[in-house]
């Protein structure tokens, strides 16, 4: 009896003590890794599927055949924060904003597009995308006028000198759509663009840009 009451009256409140510390360590624990993983989140910066770009035939092709020339081309909106502002432009470019996959084109996998499309040819073509904060992972959904045909990604810290971002040269399939991933990583304000790596014609139908 004598050792119950001890154990009673003096260890049952240290264990009980032990117990809650325990509980709140696990606690704050538990807060610090939520709040963790939600600083760390990538956050999405840009979505874009051309539907609301005003469109553009280009030019002609000679013979009728072949697709045609894309122009210069510039367009501004508001991004996914519906705050900033940002443009995109071109020096060679078709827009379809109406233009749906169709009977005869087919997506792979994830890459079910919207509604939309740019069309660019040529190695000396691009679309340029606005400035962005930082850069983290890449999402652009695409497919070729003629198999295998590739595009790539370039990066620029001022908008002006741009090189090749190392592994994004890919290849598209004709006709057939892909959701093409990369995982980049711009820590500081970037601007990319996206360059056909062939004359044949590269389609792009969306694009997701997530935060570092």
């Amino acid at each position: 009896m004598f050792f119950f009451k001890i154990w009673y009256y003096i260890v049952k409140p240290f264990s009980c003590i032990n117990q809650i510390r325990m509980k709140k360590q696990t606690i704050i624990l538990s807060l610090i890794f939520i709040f963790s993983m939600i600083s760390n989140a990538q956050v999405l910066l840009l979505q874009e599927n051309f539907q609301d770009w005003k469109a553009e035939a280009g030019i002609a092709p000679e013979p009728p055949s072949k697709s045609p020339t894309g122009v210069e081309y510039s367009f501004s909106k508001k991004l996914v924060d519906a705050k900033t502002q940002g443009t995109f432009t071109s020096n060679a470019l078709v827009v379809q904003p109406e233009q749906s996959i169709g009977t005869t084109g087919r997506a792979d996998g994830n890459g079910s597009p919207t509604k939309g499309r740019i069309i660019m040819k040529g190695t000396k073509t691009y679309l340029q995308l606005p400035q962005l904060p930082s850069m983290g992972k890449v999402i652009i959904k695409a497919s070729a006028g003629t198999d295998l045909k590739e595009f790539k990604i370039q990066a620029s810290a001022d908008g002006k000198n741009f090189e090749d971002v190392a592994n994004t040269l890919t290849p598209c399939e004709k006709a057939v759509i892909k959701a093409f991933s990369f995982n980049l990583s711009f820590a500081k304000p970037i601007v990319l663009r996206i360059v056909p790596n062939s004359s044949s014609a590269i389609n792009i139908w969306d694009i997701e840009i997530y935060s570092l």
